[in-house]
């Protein structure tokens, strides 16, 4: 979770990075954003480094205010190094370019989210004195598995995006990546988390939703009639369940694809994320014997 509570919270940190905050945890870390900011800022120690990504006002100034009781410098990456996107032709789908401060970043990862990834990222790294060309390649050679994640030939992206703050920026990658497109979705969730809010996110998106429950642990996940009923409320017409996630992704691969189809995209927990990346290299196998 991050914040006051968390296990790593006993060690004193060179510099300590705060990269967002949204409604999360709340069991744990409060019910509001200001409520969840002041958990996060227990990291902050007296005279170390902060710095801080993109976050809501209410937020900003409960680290802000945090900071200075603690007299610890902080630094606010989007402030620190405005982004500065270009236009790139690529085949790969998800590469960008853009220039942070004097420096043009290249990154595999898709989306607006991980452009402001890169500006916390720089501006710890200049804070620590790290901030090299080798740094730079490094953020180009970065991959993350299970976020925006695309698989089986650029086929089905896999996410793992579990509360509305994270399916939003899903959704900004996907305009980004598929401007005018719908697309269609496999959906799972937590019981307990906001997937109703997450929903309604994705509805302008999705052509089909099809939901789903977790194979590993599934007394946690969300009944999948009762995640198709918030989609129809949310504006998913033509939604269903009954499937499992493995079928789901049988067919979708074994299907001859339209030209220039987008792909299907699995999203809503990181249980699911890992259970279709799991499924994917096992028909990845079996289609290589």
């Amino acid at each position: 979770m991050g914040g006051r509570l968390d296990s790593t919270n006993i060690v004193m940190p060179e510099i300590a990075v705060i990269t967002g905050i949204a409604l999360d945890h709340q069991k744990y870390l409060g019910h509001t954003i200001p409520e969840i900011a002041r958990e996060k800022a227990g990291i902050v120690k007296p005279g170390r480094a902060v710095v801080a990504g993109a976050m809501p006002t209410a937020a900003r100034s409960v680290i802000a205010e945090r900071a200075h009781q603690l007299s610890s410098p902080l630094w606010f990456a989007a402030e620190e190094y405005p982004e500065r996107p270009e236009i790139v032709s690529s085949q790969m789908p998800g590469h960008q370019r853009f220039r942070l401060g004097d420096r043009q970043i290249e990154l595999m990862l898709p989306g607006p989210m991980q452009r402001r990834n890169a500006q916390v990222a720089l501006t710890v790294l200049r804070q620590i004195g790290l901030l090299n060309d080798a740094a730079v390649r490094g953020l180009a050679l970065t991959r993350w598995p299970g976020r925006i994640e695309l698989c089986a030939g650029n086929r089905v992206l896999v996410d793992g995006g579990h509360n509305p703050d994270g399916l939003l920026a899903l959704c900004e990658a996907l305009r980004s990546l598929y401007p005018g497109r719908k697309l269609h979705w496999v959906f799972g969730a937590f019981a307990d988390k906001d997937f109703d809010g997450g929903l309604k996110l994705i509805a302008p998106l999705a052509a089909t939703l099809e939901a789903v429950g977790f194979a590993e642990g599934s007394r946690l996940s969300a009944e999948p009639e009762a995640i198709c009923r918030c989609a129809r409320e949310a504006g998913i017409a033509d939604c269903r369940s009954g499937r499992n996630l493995s079928a789901i992704l049988r067919d979708w691969l074994e299907r001859t694809p339209e030209p220039g189809e987008p792909p299907l995209v699995v999203a809503g927990s990181l249980y699911l994320a890992g259970e279709a990346l799991a499924e994917l290299e096992e028909e990845s196998r079996i289609l290589d014997l």
